[in-house]
């Protein structure tokens, strides 16, 4: 008992013991319908075959028999004194006797006989054989069976076998009649049915009675009584013929009845005569032996039911075997039935705690890859931060222990800085695009030296290249790569990219000299552009120069220009300082810079040209501009920017109050970004404005639509949100304010080029 309640508490096992049982029972169940309706219709086959076999023997006595009879009143018909009898109008008495003799001894010697009737049309007698009074004329008043059949009936067939009730000295009797007519003359020949009769009941008493109770109808559906007491009554008969009749068929069978009072009814159809032989027999009778199948076919099953729920019981038990030791061993584990405790099968909880496992490992896995990748990030950090040098042994230890692509063999080093031009995206979107650059410029950088990127948590994506000795020659298309690569990120991301490229190291000792002139040169991307590929070669001409200022002379000229006040005469000034200012070593640049800055401010306060509110507020926030810009271009716009607010007339309070309409909306909209009815509508309603005119005005003052700053911001706070919190993407999206999923899909994948999902992907696979 406690092994069946040990059981019978676990719900897999259970599943599985009913499972098996319920799928034998119902092939079982499946097996033993087929197999009886099979029998069901091979028993029906055998026996419409049997009864079509009785049925096809009587139909051929009946034929036999009519044969016979045709033949015997044919020749009867034809013999020469039976001819005298029918044709003659006198004859005399002695040969008349003569030939009634022979016509008696006709009809005594063929046994089947009951009677032969001579109709003689010229002297409308009768000659009866056998009878008392062999002759009957129609002056007389005796009757015989031909003058009561032709005083009933105006035609008579002719040589068509029909059944005719007769009634005379003997009794009434039906006897089967053939008639042979020739001139008005007739011939009737009265056969005994009995003769047939007791033939049928052989026939069918030899085959086990196949047909049961036989019944006889004539062409006219006219039936024959067999001369004993019917067990069918007239009704049920009338029934039976119509039914054959209405089939139209020349044999068949059919059922009659329901119940326990079905009968299954076959007939067959004589093609001499047109007789019908019906045979009926009970259903019950005829398909006994099949209800004896069916009841041991019904116990046989059950029985087989029976022992299917044991065997598989018994199969589920060594199934479930390895299932219950497992959750035996699994009862030491803290909340090991939770799964079960809440409607769980065995297998539901094996899997959810197989999961929970999983998630531990993987949370073991990422603490161990986290732990690696901080040991490698530290060995790199120390060959090219430290100065302290790292033995050859120690070297290739750690290449070997954080499965490195470095290699000491006769190389060279070189350390490549790549900033990006993004300085518009955020912070995270940063970090995936230099995920991104770092993984294609070691896909480039393959074909010719071993790349290992090095996280310094700086702006620039850094890579410590191998050179092995055979592919030092290639190290000149180093650059071309470079430009490659800036080409390659370009079409995808629409990012620019600057690198900076140390001279080759021959040892591993010397790489945080190639790193610092690495970083070096990077700071000549202020002379050289956002795009520019720097080399220790291109900014040779740079270091090689000693000017640490402007000439005086150029710096008049410069100073005398900002008087005139006239751009015609600033501009070629400032292009010539900058073309001056490019030949410079960076520091020397940027110190000038600044020099000059500060003079252009201070002449300008001096000189007093605008006192307008727009140009006072230029000139204090100019030098923090200046410092600010990236490249000597963008310093170069800056001036002009300044000059261009100076020399133009005073502008108008429009503009003013543009620029104030145009940061309240900015401000507006990053305070109400959440708000999904936040748009240009709602702006215009809030501020009883027209959304034309408030379109235009944000459009002149930031050269973009107000929606697609809208969207700029909802896509930014997405962004973070993405990076910094477990929401869902849809909760994000309505935290953001954006209400059709599809629209924020189209949006932030315009924006960032990947979807929401991917960009959340990426940002994982970048913290790992």
């Amino acid at each position: 008992m406690k092994l069946l309640d040990l059981y019978r508490s676990r719900k897999y096992f259970m599943r599985l013991v009913v499972s098996f049982a319920l799928l034998a029972s119902m092939l079982l169940i499946v097996f033993g319908s087929l197999f009886y309706s099979y029998a069901q219709r091979s028993a029906m086959k055998l026996q419409q075959e049997s009864t079509r076999k009785v049925l096809k023997q009587v139909n051929y006595n009946i034929d036999n028999l009519y044969d016979t009879v045709l033949n015997f009143t044919i020749s009867t018909f034809s013999d020469r004194d039976i001819s005298v009898l029918m044709q003659n109008r006198d004859m005399d008495i002695f040969d008349l006797y003569n030939r009634l003799q022979k016509f008696d001894y006709i009809a005594n010697t063929n046994l089947f006989v009951d009677s032969i009737v001579l109709y003689n049309a010229h002297s409308r007698c009768y000659y009866i054989s056998p009878q008392t009074v062999p002759v009957q004329c129609e002056a007389g008043s005796q009757s015989n069976v031909l003058k009561q059949y032709r005083s009933g009936h105006a035609d008579m067939p002719d040589m068509k076998f029909i059944p005719v009730a007769i009634a005379d000295n003997q009794g009434s009797r039906t006897v089967l009649t053939l008639f042979k007519q020739e001139s008005g003359s007739i011939l009737m020949v009265n056969v005994k049915p009995q003769w047939l009769f007791d033939n049928v009941r052989a026939i069918n008493d030899l085959a086990d009675s196949a047909l049961g109770e036989v019944m006889m109808f004539d062409a006219d559906g006219n039936s024959l009584s067999m001369g004993t007491t019917d067990a069918v009554d007239d009704g049920t008969k009338r029934q039976i013929i119509s039914k054959v009749e209405a089939r139209q068929a020349t044999e068949g069978y059919f059922t009659l009845g329901s119940g326990s009072g079905k009968k299954l009814v076959m007939f067959s159809t004589s093609a001499t005569t047109g007789w019908r032989i019906v045979g009926m027999q009970s259903y019950k009778a005829a398909f006994g032996a099949l209800d004896q199948i069916r009841t041991f076919s019904f116990l046989l099953l059950s029985c087989f039911i029976v022992l299917t729920l044991f065997a598989s019981t018994f199969i589920s038990m060594k199934l479930y075997k390895p299932i219950g030791s497992l959750m035996q061993s699994l009862r030491a584990v803290p909340d090991r039935l939770d799964g079960v405790s809440r409607g769980k099968d065995e297998l539901a909880f094996l899997s959810s705690f197989n999961q929970r496992m999983l998630e531990e490992m993987a949370k073991l896995e990422q603490g161990n890859k986290a732990t690696e990748s901080i040991a490698k990030d530290y060995f790199l950090r120390r060959l090219l931060l430290e100065r302290q040098k790292m033995s050859g042994e120690e070297f290739s230890e750690q290449i070997r222990l954080h499965g490195l692509k470095l290699t000491e063999a006769d190389g060279a080093f070189l350390v490549c800085l790549i900033r990006l031009d993004n300085a518009h995206s955020s912070g995270k979107t940063a970090e995936l695009h230099k995920f991104a650059v770092q993984n294609i410029a070691e896909e480039m950088f393959r074909a010719f030296a071993l790349a290992e990127s090095v996280q310094l948590g700086n702006e620039f994506v850094t890579l410590l290249l191998a050179v092995p000795q055979a592919d030092r020659d290639k190290l000149n298309e180093l650059p071309k790569a470079v430009a490659k690569l800036q080409d390659v990120v370009r079409n995808y991301y629409h990012i620019g990219l600057c690198a900076s490229i140390s001279a080759a190291a021959d040892h591993h000792d010397r790489l945080s000299d190639a790193y610092e002139q690495a970083l070096m040169l990077a700071e000549y991307r202020m002379i050289y552009g956002r795009t520019a590929v720097i080399t220790p070669e291109l900014a040779a001409v740079n270091e090689q120069n000693e000017a640490t200022s402007l000439d005086d002379q150029l710096e008049r000229k410069w100073l005398e220009s900002i008087r005139t006040t006239n751009m015609k005469n600033i501009e070629p000034q400032l292009v010539k300082i900058f073309k001056r200012l490019s030949a410079f070593r960076i520091d020397h640049l940027l110190q000038t810079l600044q020099y000059l800055t500060a003079i252009t401010v201070n002449h300008l306060k001096e000189t007093n040209l605008d006192d307008t509110h727009a140009v006072k507020a230029s000139l204090l926030s100019f030098n923090r501009r200046i410092m600010e810009q990236e490249t000597l271009d963008d310093v170069l716009l800056q001036y002009i920017d300044l000059f261009e607010k100076v020399t133009e007339p005073r502008q108008t309070s429009t503009d003013d109050k543009n620029r104030i309409l145009a940061a309240a909306l900015k401000e507006a909209i990053e305070k109400h970004y959440a708000d999904p009815n936040l748009s240009l509508q709602f702006l215009a309603t809030k501020l009883k404005m027209s959304k034309a005119h408030l379109s235009k005005v944000y459009k002149q003052c930031e050269s973009e639509s107000l929606n697609d700053y809208i969207n700029k911001v909802r896509i930014m706070h997405a962004v973070s949100e993405l990076q910094n919190t477990d929401a869902t993407i849809a909760q994000i999206m309505f935290n953001v304010g954006f209400v059709s999923e599809s629209y924020f899909y189209k949006t932030f994948k315009q924006s960032l080029g990947v979807t929401p999902r991917e960009f959340r992907t990426n940002h994982v696979l970048n913290q790992d």
